[in-house]
Formats: structure tokens, sequence, C-alpha cells
């Protein structure tokens, strides 16, 4: 009896098993495209208040 569910829950695990494992490893937060223009204006954001904040210490 304990052979038959032995062998049952392989079966079980070897076909359940996919060759589709490349649809999981997907980083799906990740930017997929990205311009130059957003990313230089975020630096010029980010300068001008930096530049702003050490100008009143």
């Amino acid at each position: 009896m304990k052979k038959n569910i032995i062998i049952a829950l392989l079966s079980l695990v070897a076909l359940s098993c996919t060759n589709d494992l490349e649809e999981l490893n997907v980083n799906k937060k990740d930017f997929a495209n990205t311009t130059d223009a957003s990313l230089f204006t975020s630096a010029q954001y980010k300068l001008f208040n930096q530049m702003a904040e050490t100008k009143h210490l």
C-alpha cells in the first residue's frame, strides 16, 4: 500500500514539472524602456534641490 502511494506521488510530481520556467524569472518591477531625457531631467531636479538646500546653510 505504501509503495503504491509513493509511486502515485512520484508520478504526480514528475507530471507536474514544466519546461516554461523562464517566464517565472522576470522582474516585473523593472523599467522596460527609459529615455535619456527623463533620466537627465531627474538628475537636474535633484541637483537643483541639493544646491538650493546647501545655499541656505
